[in-house]
């Protein structure tokens, strides 16, 4: 086929497309020309996800008629000049590319007047005068231009978003979800600029609002609410030549996924998982197993020092030194909860090329650990080693997980090894730290995980069950949410009726649960972990988020460790599962049982030598 010269119309809504992917990427970029042109007052307004409307309103310093004609061309900036200046970006945007893209594909209105820029009211350009400039344009095409009466800073009308490339419509989602997109890139601004205020409107309603006092706190407050501005510590902590600040929440606010860990470097939105690990590592010592931290971060460092143009969103960056960055970040954490002001020397980190490594973790290793190594050769020393191999046999390979900085534990089961199914003939010799029945079956000795076979008996129950029976909740329970979770849970309430768990939205933050799965005690933590599941797998549920969503109610509700149980109780769990064939794991795949043979023990003892 020959090569063909592609006409303006089309590789304009090209470049488009690598800009703006959703309507959310249009009020990122025109609220961070606002930041940049230093307004200290943003308004944003939506309809219908952003689609049909988005209004964008600031007190900045404005444009002349000359720069808003300017504004909408391709590679059009006032912030760099140079090739020097890409090492050196202190702005948010700097390619020109925005303005252009956008109004390749929407309807644009363009309303600005600059401020005074010098005393006594003179200015260059228009500045200073009571008249402004507004512009229209479609299609990427100027229609009109010209002055009028306008407030001092810049309104950017956007309509009819996508009119021009109907493909790209068709892999948008609900208006509901769109909206919420848009509210979650908006906090994330307000949390990086606190003195800015910001106000966000959403089909005539106000969704959030904050002051810009450059509160961080209040700022959380009004974003998250009272629950979690009242569970945050602060953080405040220089590295060198890194200044790490933000809060961390404690464990009140640690939840099963990382929906809620936000990063920004030098005021920028990032994902940085060098930073997210180093977080998870500086507070795995305060954690369950599979939660994770709350955190707002703004990790601040030479500009030269960090590289914003790796990414067409500007949402990855890479730094000069990554290992600097992590250690950085690990001790700030590390010293809000620990009190080891910069004791720094008692850890390696890893380099700048270990940090990077193609599939690596960073973590970190302890100088000269402290080892326990019994004397060789001794009685004593011989039977642990023989009891080691022991356990290690019989586990069987069950469980096979070696954990890096940042992953998430989680259990890989293989075959299960059976045991005697038949319950009769077994003798229940006790229970071991409240957490193991021991059994004594024939030429076996068994110790069963109380919660885990517990777990796996109501999960099998619940499981066959296609509408769960519902136990009323005197009063109700209200749980606070975030946009992202309410718009989860709004879109899903079917589905967690379908477990028995009847919900009503209060107000924009918050939820009442009606109704929980009877004999399943209902609570934030657990609704918000079940939000999780969901969130999860693109907020669509389907059969296997459902399975999901019941291994964590049956969790809740099953028997704990450290709980001791009556002769009876046992006797209940015990016959349970010695009366299954295949399902000797929990849902999460540990194992139910472990078993010794009498000969394995009879050999530990010595009993016997071969």
């Amino acid at each position: 086929m020959p090569i063909k010269i592609l006409p303006k119309s089309i590789y304009e809504k090209i470049a488009a497309g690598e800009v703006v992917e959703r309507p959310m990427s249009v009020v990122k970029e025109l609220v961070e020309n606002s930041i940049d042109a230093g307004a200290t007052s943003i308004a944003v307004e939506i309809a219908d996800g952003g689609i049909s409307l988005i209004r964008v309103t600031d007190n900045g310093s404005g444009m002349n008629k000359q720069d808003a004609t300017a504004s909408l061309k391709r590679h059009a900036t006032s912030k760099i000049s140079e090739q020097a200046d890409l090492e050196n970006i202190s702005t948010m945007g700097f390619r020109g590319e925005a303005l252009f893209a956008i109004s390749a594909i929407c309807e644009l209105e363009l309303k600005t007047r600059q401020a005074p820029l010098l005393e006594g009211g003179v200015a260059e350009g228009d500045g200073g005068s009571s008249k402004g400039t507004i512009l229209t344009a479609k299609a990427g095409e100027v229609t009109d231009i010209f002055e009028a009466e306008t407030p001092e800073g810049t309104t950017f009308i956007i309509k009819n978003l996508f009119y021009n490339t109907p493909a790209r419509m068709k892999f948008l989602k609900s208006n509901r979800t769109e909206s919420s997109y848009i509210e979650d890139c908006l906090e994330r601004l307000a949390m990086s600029h606190q003195n800015i205020s910001f106000k966000f409107t959403s089909d005539g309603k106000q969704k959030f609002t904050t002051n810009g006092n450059g509160n961080l706190s209040q700022v959380i407050y009004a974003i998250y609410g009272a629950e979690y501005a009242k569970n945050i510590e602060k953080i405040d902590y220089t590295y060198e030549n890194i200044h790490v600040t933000g809060v961390i929440g404690n464990a009140d606010l640690c939840r099963s996924n990382k929906n809620f860990q936000t990063t920004f470097v030098n005021g920028r939105y990032v994902k940085s998982w060098v930073a997210g690990n180093a977080v998870e590592e500086a507070h795995k010592s305060h954690l369950m197993v599979g939660k994770h931290p709350f955190f707002v971060l703004n990790i601040e460092l030479p500009f030269n020092e960090v590289d914003i143009n790796v990414h067409p969103a500007k949402t990855e960056v890479k730094f000069a030194n990554e290992g600097l960055v992590y250690k950085a970040v690990y001790w700030a954490i590390k010293n809000v909860f620990d009190n080891t002001v910069n004791v720094h020397n008692e850890y390696k980190f890893p380099s700048s090329g270990g940090v990077a490594a193609e599939g690596g973790r960073g973590g970190l290793q302890q100088v000269n650990p402290l080892t326990f190594t019994p004397a060789k050769n001794t009685p004593n020393a011989l039977a642990q080693e023989e009891f080691h191999n022991v356990v290690k046999q019989s586990f069987n390979d069950i469980v096979i997980h070696e954990k890096g900085v940042g992953d998430d534990a989680r259990v890989v089961p293989t075959a299960p090894t059976k045991i005697d199914t038949s319950p009769e003939n077994y003798k229940i010799i006790g229970q071991a730290f409240n957490t193991y029945i021991i059994l004594e079956q024939l030429s076996e000795l068994i110790l069963i995980d109380q919660h885990a076979a517990h777990e796996r008996k109501i999960y099998e129950n619940l499981i066959t069950q296609e509408t769960i029976v519902k136990q009323p909740l005197l009063g109700g329970v209200q749980v606070s949410l975030s946009a992202t979770e309410m718009e989860i849970v709004l879109e899903n309430i079917e589905a967690f009726d379908n477990l028995g768990i009847e919900l009503d939205q209060l107000n924009d933050t918050t939820i009442v649960i009606r109704t929980n799965p009877i004999d399943i005690e209902m609570d934030t933590n657990l609704i918000l972990e079940l939000i999780g599941k969901i969130s999860g797998n693109n907020v669509e549920v389907g059969f296997t988020i459902r399975e999901e969503m019941l291994h964590s109610l049956a969790c809740k509700a099953a028997i704990k460790g450290n709980n001791s149980l009556s002769n009876w109780e046992m006797k209940e769990v015990a016959d349970w599962v010695l009366s299954q064939n295949e399902r000797q794991t929990c849902p999460h795949g540990r194992p139910l049982t472990i078993k010794f043979t009498k000969y394995e023990l009879e050999k530990l003892f010595k009993r016997v030598t071969s």
